[in-house]
Parts: structure tokens; C-alpha cells; sequence
């Protein structure tokens, strides 16, 4: 797991688009159960990382995202 946060720590930006992040750990680790709709159910049911809007998209900070990431895998 470590190689996960490594990669998400030296590829994303700061304010990362949902599907960004989404197609990020798809690439890397052969599709995952983090699609684009399970993030944005997530969010719905505020479950899910720190978000912001800015327009139509979602954004996530990046060390939120990451904190939240680490939460769901201990």
C-alpha cells in the first residue's frame, strides 16, 4: 500500500478532480472499486473526503484526500 501513497503523493495536484483521481488509481492498480460513482456517492452521504465545487466539477485537497484514503485501508 505504501506504493499507493507514494504515486498519489508525486502525481497529483494540489486540488485534484474527482475523476482524475479516479482514472489515477485505475491506471495504476488495474481498475478499482473507486469509480467516479462510488466517490461521488460518497460524498453524497458525506462519507467521503473533504470535496469543493468550482463550477460542475468536484475537487479534493490533496492531503485530504490522501488522509482519507489511508483512513479506509487501516
Amino acid at each position: 500500500m505504501n506504493e499507493l501513497f507514494e504515486i498519489l503523493e508525486k502525481e497529483l495536484p494540489l486540488m485534484v478532480p474527482r475523476k482524475e483521481f479516479t482514472q489515477l488509481v485505475g491506471i495504476h492498480f488495474g481498475g478499482s472499486c473507486l469509480t467516479t460513482k462510488s466517490m461521488t456517492s460518497l460524498d453524497y452521504k458525506g462519507e467521503g473526503p473533504k470535496a469543493m465545487r468550482i463550477g460542475k466539477k468536484t475537487f479534493y485537497p490533496k492531503n485530504e484526500l490522501i488522509s482519507w484514503l489511508r483512513s479506509k485501508m487501516n
